[in-house]
């Protein structure tokens, strides 16, 4: 679970950003992964294995939180658009509702406290 002091456009750029990226640090389907927000406080994340039990999955992505935010920082900073594509933050080809300077602020702030 992650708890982000952040509004709701950096909450879903981090969500994306960190969907795209979790599947390749820890080699596994992107369908054995789910999120979903806490009800009464919708700045808190919380990602979870897709199976009855769960496969180890978690405990690899948290050993790789570090490399994680240091990659979706790399993302945020790319060039490429203003708000987030395809390309950098988003999943989809659309980024609508994204908000990549707020992001990377936030992860910025996570990197060198070394999370």
């Amino acid at each position: 679970e992650l708890g982000i002091n952040a509004g709701p456009k950096v909450v879903a750029t981090l969500e994306q950003t960190l969907l795209k990226l979790i599947p390749l640090a820890v080699v596994c389907d992107p369908a054995d992964l789910g999120v979903a927000a806490r009800a009464e406080h919708e700045n808190y994340l919380f990602f979870f294995e897709n199976f009855r039990g769960g496969l180890g999955i978690m405990s690899l992505v948290h050993q790789a939180l570090p490399v994680l935010f240091k990659k979706a920082l790399e993302l945020c900073r790319k060039p490429c658009c203003v708000k987030g594509c395809y390309e950098c933050v988003a999943r989809s080809s659309r980024g609508e509702g994204l908000d990549k300077l707020g992001t990377a602020q936030v992860l910025e702030g996570w990197v060198s406290d070394g999370f």
